[in-house]
């Protein structure tokens, strides 16, 4: 029987054989075999070993790849592409100036490109589009986030996390600042947000700044957590507010602003500014204080004329 026997049979220079677990068919040697007349190789097939198909190819069961699957066309999946290892990797072409795009339909239009990784000195991802279906003056969305709960119900407090991970002087990568977008209030069609900020502080990730659902900025009161706030009691705050309008550097020397790394201008640090601001009120008002108590005691009618018109209170508040 042909499953118990070797059997050989010869067309031409084409050997079938079988030898009782598989069949194999080889031709001769130093020649490629091709199934179909409308095409020779054009990636130097030359061993009785390789096979060409010059038409369409259709499989009805699985195909497995042992070594390296080269495309030069597109890949067309009908159903969902998954990797079966633990770890999945793309890998653009191993070469200078290499990269992958990501395309979709941009409806009733063309297929545009939204996205991809680019090789350089430093690769990088990149969203977005560049296409003439983008609108000329008004925002398109390049980059949507999404966190949602399915089908159940999302409450106050949900929302989309972005986490920066960066390593430090031990080869430590990990989360040193963060952005997250909450839900504040859930009420379908009458939704509230906000989004905080948060950096790394001492080794603690601290909430710097946050966006109420008003659009209103807060600010971490004193820019360290709940550490009290420098104040600025050495200095004339009012005078050194009005030279510091003209004159940045000053500012500058006593921390309220800052220099940019790079270009020209400053930075102002809000919480600085503020104890700036409030020491100047606060020293204003004693002073103030200071003028009424001496009015008070050294001109008495001058003094009830002010208690008169709610300009001076009984005694300093």
């Amino acid at each position: 029987m042909l499953g118990e026997m070797l059997v050989t049979k010869g067309l031409g220079g084409m050997n079938i054989t079988n030898d009782g677990t598989k069949t194999t068919i080889l031709g001769t040697t130093g020649d490629y075999n091709r199934i179909g007349d409308a095409a020779t190789t054009n990636h130097s097939l030359d061993s009785e070993d390789d096979l060409m198909v010059t038409g369409e190819l259709e499989v009805d069961g699985a195909i497995f790849f042992d070594g390296v699957l080269s495309t030069y066309g597109h890949i067309y999946s009908y159903a969902t592409i998954a990797y079966k290892t633990s770890v999945g990797i793309f890998d653009a072409n191993n070469a200078d100036n290499s990269y992958i795009t990501f395309r979709c339909k941009d409806n009733a239009t063309a297929f545009v490109e939204v996205g991809g990784t680019f090789s350089a000195a430093d690769p990088y991802w990149m969203f977005g589009r560049d296409d003439t279906g983008v609108a000329l003056n008004a925002i398109t969305d390049g980059l949507v986030l999404r966190m949602g709960g399915g089908t159940g119900n999302e409450a106050q407090g949900q929302g989309f996390g972005m986490a920066f991970n960066i390593g430090n002087a031990s080869s430590e990568v990990e989360k040193r600042g963060a952005i997250n977008c909450y839900l504040q209030t859930a009420t379908n069609a009458a939704e509230d947000s906000q989004l905080h900020f948060w950096t790394m502080l001492a080794g603690t990730l601290n909430q710097a700044f946050k966006v109420d659902e008003a659009g209103i900025g807060y600010f971490d009161a004193a820019g360290a957590g709940d550490a009290i706030p420098t104040l600025f009691d050495h200095l004339d705050d009012a005078l050194v507010i009005r030279e510091g309008l003209r004159n940045r550097e000053l500012l500058t020397d006593i921390g309220v602003m800052e220099r940019k790394d790079t270009g020209s201008g400053y930075f102002m640090k809000v919480q600085p500014m503020l104890n700036l601001l409030g020491g100047g009120i606060y020293q204003n008002r004693a002073r103030i204080d200071d003028i009424v108590e001496v009015l008070a005691s050294e001109f008495p009618q001058v003094a009830n004329k002010l208690i008169t018109r709610n300009l001076l209170t009984q005694g300093r508040n």
